[in-house]
C-alpha cells in the first residue's frame, strides 16, 4: 500500500500542477468569504470554504496520487490539451443546448452567481467539484471494483467506475427540480449532465485531471458567468 501512494520524482511536475489549481481554488474562496461570505453559503452553509477547498486539496493530493500510481490516471500530462479540442467543442454545445433549455422553461432567477463575483466563485468551485464528485468516488469505485475483479478485466473495471461516477452529479442535481418543473425538463437535465460527466471523465482517463478541470471551466465560462449575466436581462 505504501508505494501506491507514494509520488515519484518523476511525476512531481503533476502535483505542482495540481497545487497550482487548488492553491488557485483556496484563494479565490478565501476572497470570497472575506469580501461576499454569503456567496458560498447557500451551498455549504455555515462551513467556511477555505476548509472545503482545504479539504478538497488534502482529497486531491490523496487520491489522484493513488490513480497516478496505479497508471489509470494522470493528473497533468504536458501537450494533452492539444488533443482535448472535441471534449471542449461537446463541452460548449452542451452549455449552449442548456442555455436554449433555461430560456424555454426559464430556471431561478437566482441560479448563477451574479457577477463579478461569479469570476472568483466558478473556478473554486469547479476544483471543488471535481474533487468530490469525480476523483474522490471514481477512485473508490476503482479499488472496490479492482478488489473483487479479475485483474486483467482493467478495461471494463475503468468504465464501469467512469459509468457509475458520471451518474452521481445528474442524481444530485435533479432530484430538487422533482415537481417544480415539467417532467421532460428533469429528464433533459439528468440525461444532459450525465452526458457532461462521461465526457469529462472520459478525458480524465484519456487526458488527464487538468483537462478535465478545464471542460468544467469551459461549462461553467458559458453557462453561469456568460449566460449567468445576460439572463438577468433577457429573462427576468
Amino acid at each position: 500500500m505504501r508505494t501506491i501512494f507514494t509520488v515519484s520524482a518523476g511525476k512531481r511536475r503533476q502535483f505542482l500542477v495540481l497545487a497550482g489549481v487548488s492553491f488557485l481554488a483556496t484563494g479565490l474562496s478565501g476572497l470570497l468569504f472575506f469580501t461576499a461570505p454569503e456567496t458560498f453559503q447557500r451551498f455549504f452553509g455555515p462551513v467556511n470554504p477555505i476548509l472545503v477547498a482545504a479539504l478538497a486539496t488534502l482529497l486531491g493530493f490523496v487520491f489522484l496520487s493513488f490513480l497516478s500510481n496505479i497508471g489509470w490516471a494522470a493528473i497533468y500530462r504536458p501537450g494533452e490539451y492539444r488533443r482535448g479540442k472535441q471534449p471542449v467543442l461537446i463541452t460548449a454545445a452542451l452549455a449552449l443546448l442548456m442555455i436554449l433549455i433555461d430560456r424555454t422553461i426559464v430556471f431561478p432567477r437566482d441560479i448563477n452567481v451574479p457577477f463579478p463575483e461569479a469570476l472568483a466563485f466558478y473556478p473554486a468551485i469547479a476544483f471543488i467539484v471535481e474533487v468530490f464528485f469525480h476523483v474522490v468516488p471514481l477512485t473508490i469505485l476503482l479499488f472496490l471494483l479492482r478488489s473483487v475483479w479479475n485483474p486483467g478485466r482493467q478495461r471494463e473495471i475503468v468504465w464501469t467506475g467512469v459509468v457509475l461516477t458520471a451518474l452521481l452529479e445528474p442524481v444530485y442535481q435533479v432530484i430538487p427540480m422533482q415537481g417544480h418543473y415539467p417532467g421532460w425538463a428533469v429528464l433533459y437535465v439528468g440525461v444532459h449532465l450525465f452526458v457532461f460527466n462521461l465526457v469529462q471523465l472520459r478525458a480524465f482517463i484519456r487526458h488527464d485531471f487538468l483537462t478535465m478541470f478545464m471542460l468544467r471551466l469551459v461549462y461553467y465560462l458559458i453557462w453561469h458567468i456568460l449566460w449567468g449575466y445576460f439572463r438577468l436581462e433577457l429573462l427576468f
